[in-house]
């Protein structure tokens, strides 16, 4: 039985880790939503075949994310699950530093090229 709860942990921690680096840009890192909707209420909205189809085409203003395998979807999924809107997620969240990175900034402006911002000044004006 400990294996399984140490195996639940990994994929937990590795999901954590997908979260912070490809989604919190968007739905913050306690998941309030910003750029994206909120998260707070992910176990009620998704289940695993709605989830993967979401990440591997996208919707709306959600990119796709079609090199996550399987796995790293699931372990997504399993983190935002069993970790979404609880006091104690929303505690351990590490600060983020005001400067987005170049990913984090490349997803902002391309999302605000496809909703049809075209200039440097709206462009410039993200940051």
């Amino acid at each position: 039985m400990a294996k399984a709860g140490a195996a639940i942990n990994d994929m937990a921690q590795s999901g954590k880790g997908l979260y912070v680096s490809s989604c919190q840009a968007c739905h913050k890192p306690d998941r309030s939503g910003g750029i994206g909707p909120q998260l707070l209420d992910f176990e009620t909205r998704f289940d695993f075949a709605k989830f993967r189809q979401l990440m591997h085409a996208g919707k709306g203003e959600m990119p796709a994310f079609p090199h996550l395998d399987e796995g790293k979807v699931r372990s997504l999924f399993n983190y935002l699950r069993n970790d979404s809107g609880t006091m104690e997620s929303a505690r351990n969240v590490q600060p983020v530093d005001k400067k987005p990175n170049t990913v984090n900034l490349t997803l902002v402006i391309y999302i605000e090229i496809q909703k049809g911002i075209n200039t440097i000044d709206s462009l410039y004006s993200l940051l």
